[in-house]
């Protein structure tokens, strides 16, 4: 090889490793929306589970009216709890007065509607750039339930904030 031929496989090597470390080869420092979506649909609190609903008055009264339970006033309360009907009992167990919310029977699925922002954390939480606060608005897929289920709940949705923290290996859901 001659010298000439040596120093341009210098050159090109040096703006290769240049280019490597500039464009980042490892894990991004940029937590991006479409990145936090990806990585909470993959993430154990997204999986199926037994969870709480909690219902809009605009939910609750759509599944009055199509037969999912009944409302009736509790006067030791002070407020109307459900009792649901065998048109919803295979989706859920049970409502709580008290919290509002509807038990499920079955393991229901979180998904993403959307992510809304995301911010640094605090100081107080984690390093300045290693930690991220998502803001997200989610659902339950009730696609296990009863179409009439799914029909009460199909704009349900939820809002949430998720820290996400930068690792080696890249960003983690550190919920």
């Amino acid at each position: 090889m001659s010298m000439e031929s040596a120093k341009r496989v210098i050159v090109y090597s040096a703006a290769v490793i240049a280019v490597m470390l500039t464009s980042g080869c490892g894990p991004s420092k940029t937590l991006t929306r479409e990145n936090a979506k990806n990585l909470l649909d993959r993430s154990d609190g997204y999986q199926p589970r037994r969870v709480q609903v909690f219902p809009s008055t605009e939910e609750i009264q759509k599944g009055v009216q199509m037969g999912l339970w009944k409302q009736e006033y509790v006067p030791a309360f002070g407020r109307y709890t459900l009792n649901l009907t065998s048109n919803s009992s295979s989706c859920f167990s049970g409502y709580n007065a008290y919290y509002s919310y509807l038990a499920s029977s079955v393991g229901l699925r979180k998904k993403v509607v959307e992510i809304t922002g995301v911010t640094d954390a605090p100081a107080s939480v984690g390093t300045p750039g290693m930690a991220k606060i998502v803001d997200v608005r989610w659902t339950y897929d009730f696609g296990v339930c009863p179409s009439s289920v799914q029909e009460v709940f199909k704009d349900h949705a939820e809002n949430g904030q998720i820290l996400f923290r930068l690792y080696d290996d890249g960003w983690r859901v550190n919920q």
